[in-house]
Protein backbone atom coordinates (compact mmCIF):
# COMPACT_ATOMS: atom_id res chain seq x y z
CA UNK A 1 0.00 0.00 0.00
CA UNK A 2 1.10 3.46 -1.02
CA UNK A 3 0.92 6.74 0.55
CA UNK A 4 1.22 9.77 -1.72
CA UNK A 5 3.74 12.57 -0.56
CA UNK A 6 1.75 14.75 -3.59
CA UNK A 7 -0.38 13.22 -6.33
CA UNK A 8 1.58 13.02 -10.14
CA UNK A 9 -0.46 14.95 -12.24
CA UNK A 10 1.08 12.59 -15.31
CA UNK A 11 0.23 8.81 -15.70
CA UNK A 12 2.58 6.96 -17.33
CA UNK A 13 1.60 5.07 -20.77
CA UNK A 14 2.20 2.94 -23.40
CA UNK A 15 1.67 5.19 -26.54
CA UNK A 16 4.47 5.11 -28.80
CA UNK A 17 5.26 8.01 -31.71
CA UNK A 18 5.53 6.23 -35.65
CA UNK A 19 8.19 4.01 -35.91
CA UNK A 20 11.95 5.72 -35.76
CA UNK A 21 13.47 6.02 -39.25
CA UNK A 22 16.50 4.55 -38.37
CA UNK A 23 16.95 3.58 -34.55
CA UNK A 24 14.98 0.08 -34.63
CA UNK A 25 15.63 -2.01 -31.61
CA UNK A 26 15.01 -1.78 -27.66
CA UNK A 27 15.30 1.19 -25.14
CA UNK A 28 18.45 2.02 -24.66
CA UNK A 29 20.54 1.25 -27.55
CA UNK A 30 24.08 1.30 -25.81
CA UNK A 31 27.08 3.69 -25.81
CA UNK A 32 26.17 6.79 -28.06
CA UNK A 33 28.81 9.49 -29.27
CA UNK A 34 30.16 11.71 -26.58
CA UNK A 35 29.57 14.77 -28.96
CA UNK A 36 25.84 14.41 -28.72
CA UNK A 37 25.41 13.83 -25.14
CA UNK A 38 23.70 16.35 -23.25
CA UNK A 39 20.66 18.99 -23.05
CA UNK A 40 19.26 20.59 -25.72
CA UNK A 41 16.22 23.13 -25.90
CA UNK A 42 13.74 22.62 -29.39
CA UNK A 43 13.95 26.05 -31.21
CA UNK A 44 12.49 24.95 -34.72
CA UNK A 45 9.72 22.37 -35.64
CA UNK A 46 9.17 21.37 -39.12
CA UNK A 47 10.77 24.87 -40.58
CA UNK A 48 9.08 27.27 -38.21
CA UNK A 49 9.79 28.41 -34.36
CA UNK A 50 8.18 27.07 -31.30
CA UNK A 51 7.65 28.63 -28.05
CA UNK A 52 10.64 27.72 -25.37
CA UNK A 53 10.32 24.94 -23.28
CA UNK A 54 10.38 21.70 -25.45
CA UNK A 55 13.71 19.82 -24.14
CA UNK A 56 15.69 16.78 -25.36
CA UNK A 57 18.33 15.12 -23.16
CA UNK A 58 20.53 12.55 -25.11
CA UNK A 59 22.04 10.32 -21.89
CA UNK A 60 25.65 8.26 -22.93
CA UNK A 61 23.91 4.63 -22.74
CA UNK A 62 21.17 5.15 -25.57
CA UNK A 63 18.51 6.54 -23.54
CA UNK A 64 16.64 9.99 -24.15
CA UNK A 65 13.58 11.80 -22.19
CA UNK A 66 12.70 15.59 -22.34
CA UNK A 67 9.88 17.68 -21.60
CA UNK A 68 7.13 18.02 -24.33
CA UNK A 69 4.45 21.14 -25.43
CA UNK A 70 2.99 18.66 -22.20
CA UNK A 71 4.23 16.03 -21.31
CA UNK A 72 7.40 14.09 -21.10
CA UNK A 73 8.48 12.06 -23.03
CA UNK A 74 11.54 8.94 -23.43
CA UNK A 75 12.55 6.26 -25.38
CA UNK A 76 16.21 4.92 -27.24
CA UNK A 77 18.10 6.58 -29.74
CA UNK A 78 20.77 5.14 -31.90
CA UNK A 79 23.42 7.61 -34.09
CA UNK A 80 25.81 6.11 -36.81
CA UNK A 81 29.30 7.48 -38.05
CA UNK A 82 27.70 8.40 -41.42
CA UNK A 83 25.24 10.35 -39.53
CA UNK A 84 22.77 7.90 -39.43
CA UNK A 85 20.24 8.35 -36.39
CA UNK A 86 16.51 7.12 -35.51
CA UNK A 87 14.39 7.39 -32.24
CA UNK A 88 12.90 3.93 -31.05
CA UNK A 89 9.76 3.25 -28.55
CA UNK A 90 8.98 7.07 -27.83
CA UNK A 91 6.65 7.06 -24.82
CA UNK A 92 5.06 9.81 -22.97
CA UNK A 93 2.81 10.57 -20.30
CA UNK A 94 -1.02 11.71 -20.72
CA UNK A 95 -1.68 15.13 -19.45
CA UNK A 96 -3.76 16.95 -21.23
CA UNK A 97 -2.89 20.42 -21.82
CA UNK A 98 -3.76 23.15 -24.95
CA UNK A 99 -0.71 22.77 -27.13
CA UNK A 100 -1.56 18.49 -27.59
CA UNK A 101 -1.59 19.30 -31.51
CA UNK A 102 1.82 20.80 -31.31
CA UNK A 103 3.38 17.73 -28.92
CA UNK A 104 1.45 15.39 -31.26
CA UNK A 105 3.40 17.45 -34.36
CA UNK A 106 6.78 17.20 -32.17
CA UNK A 107 6.55 13.92 -31.52
CA UNK A 108 5.64 12.36 -34.91
CA UNK A 109 8.16 14.65 -36.37
CA UNK A 110 10.87 12.82 -33.71
CA UNK A 111 9.68 9.30 -35.48
CA UNK A 112 10.58 10.34 -38.83
CA UNK A 113 14.29 11.46 -38.22
CA UNK A 114 16.81 9.17 -39.60
CA UNK A 115 19.93 11.71 -39.75
CA UNK A 116 21.26 14.06 -37.52
CA UNK A 117 23.35 16.97 -38.43
CA UNK A 118 25.57 18.84 -35.16
CA UNK A 119 26.83 22.48 -35.30
CA UNK A 120 30.30 22.99 -36.35
CA UNK A 121 30.47 24.16 -32.57
CA UNK A 122 28.71 21.17 -31.45
CA UNK A 123 25.79 23.95 -30.10
CA UNK A 124 23.09 22.78 -32.29
CA UNK A 125 21.92 19.78 -33.70
CA UNK A 126 19.42 19.05 -35.93
CA UNK A 127 16.89 15.91 -37.12
CA UNK A 128 16.68 15.18 -40.57
CA UNK A 129 13.96 12.90 -42.38
CA UNK A 130 14.66 10.46 -45.50
CA UNK A 131 14.28 13.07 -47.87
CA UNK A 132 16.94 15.31 -46.02
CA UNK A 133 14.11 18.27 -44.74
CA UNK A 134 15.36 19.41 -41.48
CA UNK A 135 12.56 18.53 -38.81
CA UNK A 136 13.50 19.75 -35.34
CA UNK A 137 16.42 21.86 -34.63
CA UNK A 138 17.68 22.50 -31.11
CA UNK A 139 20.30 24.79 -29.43
CA UNK A 140 22.28 22.62 -26.61
CA UNK A 141 21.92 23.83 -23.17
CA UNK A 142 24.73 21.61 -21.52
CA UNK A 143 28.59 21.22 -22.68
CA UNK A 144 29.68 17.77 -24.48
CA UNK A 145 30.64 15.19 -21.73
CA UNK A 146 29.42 17.48 -19.03
CA UNK A 147 26.11 15.19 -18.49
CA UNK A 148 27.05 13.13 -15.74
CA UNK A 149 25.19 9.08 -16.34
CA UNK A 150 23.29 8.43 -13.18
CA UNK A 151 21.46 5.57 -14.80
CA UNK A 152 21.37 1.98 -12.67
CA UNK A 153 21.62 1.17 -9.36
CA UNK A 154 23.54 3.22 -6.12
CA UNK A 155 23.94 2.91 -3.02
CA UNK A 156 23.08 5.64 -0.52
CA UNK A 157 26.40 5.56 1.71
CA UNK A 158 25.30 9.45 3.38
CA UNK A 159 22.80 11.39 3.81
CA UNK A 160 22.52 15.36 5.40
CA UNK A 161 21.21 15.49 8.81
CA UNK A 162 20.74 18.60 10.38
CA UNK A 163 23.10 19.84 8.41
CA UNK A 164 25.93 17.46 8.20
CA UNK A 165 26.29 14.33 5.79
CA UNK A 166 25.97 11.60 7.76
CA UNK A 167 27.57 8.60 6.94
CA UNK A 168 24.55 5.29 6.64
CA UNK A 169 25.24 3.82 10.13
CA UNK A 170 22.93 0.66 9.51
CA UNK A 171 22.24 -2.17 10.24
CA UNK A 172 20.31 -1.52 6.78
CA UNK A 173 21.26 -0.63 3.90
CA UNK A 174 19.54 1.64 1.34
CA UNK A 175 20.31 2.11 -2.49
CA UNK A 176 18.04 4.13 -5.67
CA UNK A 177 17.97 3.26 -8.72
CA UNK A 178 17.75 5.43 -11.29
CA UNK A 179 15.54 4.56 -14.76
CA UNK A 180 16.98 6.80 -17.18
CA UNK A 181 15.09 5.60 -20.52
CA UNK A 182 11.37 6.78 -18.24
CA UNK A 183 12.92 9.59 -15.83
CA UNK A 184 11.87 6.97 -12.72
CA UNK A 185 13.68 6.22 -9.65
CA UNK A 186 13.05 3.85 -7.20
CA UNK A 187 14.92 3.87 -3.62
CA UNK A 188 14.76 1.26 -0.48
CA UNK A 189 15.10 3.82 2.56
CA UNK A 190 16.40 1.27 4.55
CA UNK A 191 12.72 0.27 5.66
CA UNK A 192 10.65 1.24 3.38
CA UNK A 193 10.74 1.73 -0.39
CA UNK A 194 10.17 5.59 -2.84
CA UNK A 195 9.87 5.95 -5.94
CA UNK A 196 8.55 8.55 -8.64
CA UNK A 197 9.32 10.91 -11.47
CA UNK A 198 12.64 12.72 -12.18
CA UNK A 199 14.09 15.65 -14.73
CA UNK A 200 16.90 16.88 -15.87
CA UNK A 201 18.25 19.82 -17.63
CA UNK A 202 22.18 18.82 -18.21
CA UNK A 203 23.25 17.71 -14.16
CA UNK A 204 20.36 19.62 -12.89
CA UNK A 205 17.52 17.19 -11.43
CA UNK A 206 14.49 17.53 -9.77
CA UNK A 207 12.76 14.54 -8.24
CA UNK A 208 8.53 14.85 -8.90
CA UNK A 209 5.79 13.63 -6.55
CA UNK A 210 7.53 11.12 -4.51
CA UNK A 211 5.47 7.62 -3.08
CA UNK A 212 6.47 5.87 -0.20
CA UNK A 213 5.61 2.83 1.64
CA UNK A 214 3.92 2.70 5.22
CA UNK A 215 5.86 -0.30 6.18
CA UNK A 216 6.58 -0.99 10.22
CA UNK A 217 10.23 -2.41 10.40
CA UNK A 218 12.08 -3.90 13.59
CA UNK A 219 15.38 -2.98 11.96
CA UNK A 220 15.82 0.88 12.81
CA UNK A 221 16.36 3.10 9.76
CA UNK A 222 18.18 5.99 10.64
CA UNK A 223 18.67 7.97 7.15
CA UNK A 224 14.83 7.15 6.11
CA UNK A 225 13.68 10.43 7.11
CA UNK A 226 16.45 12.78 6.30
CA UNK A 227 16.21 10.71 2.36
CA UNK A 228 12.69 11.90 2.10
CA UNK A 229 13.75 15.40 2.85
CA UNK A 230 16.92 15.09 1.20
CA UNK A 231 15.29 14.41 -2.30
CA UNK A 232 13.00 17.50 -2.16
CA UNK A 233 15.94 19.94 -1.88
CA UNK A 234 17.75 18.08 -4.47
CA UNK A 235 19.29 20.90 -7.33
CA UNK A 236 22.10 19.07 -9.19
CA UNK A 237 24.05 16.02 -9.32
CA UNK A 238 28.22 16.22 -8.72
CA UNK A 239 30.79 13.49 -10.29
CA UNK A 240 32.94 12.49 -7.26
CA UNK A 241 35.92 10.24 -7.30
CA UNK A 242 33.96 7.20 -5.54
CA UNK A 243 30.58 8.03 -7.35
CA UNK A 244 27.87 11.16 -7.44
CA UNK A 245 26.63 13.56 -4.96
CA UNK A 246 23.19 14.83 -4.71
CA UNK A 247 23.73 18.34 -4.29
CA UNK A 248 21.29 21.51 -3.11
CA UNK A 249 21.11 25.19 -4.39
CA UNK A 250 24.06 26.02 -2.73
CA UNK A 251 25.76 22.98 -3.96
CA UNK A 252 26.03 20.61 -0.14
CA UNK A 253 25.85 17.68 -0.75
CA UNK A 254 22.53 16.34 0.59
CA UNK A 255 22.78 12.43 -0.59
CA UNK A 256 26.11 10.73 -1.55
CA UNK A 257 26.05 7.50 -3.79
CA UNK A 258 28.70 4.88 -4.90
CA UNK A 259 27.89 2.05 -7.42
Amino acid sequence: MFRSLAFAALILSACTAPPSGGGGGGTPQGPQPVALIGSYTLIELNGRPVPAGVTLDLAGDGSFGGQAPCNRYFGGYSAGSDFSFGFSQIGATRAACPQLALEGAYLSALGTATQFRPGREGDTIAFLDASGTTVASYVRASSPGAHVDISGNWVITAAQVNGVLTPNPGPTSAGVTFTSATREFSANLGCNNASGPYTRNGNSIDFGAIAVTTRQCFAPAPLEGPLLAAFNLVQTIVQTPTGIDLTDAAGQPLIRLTR
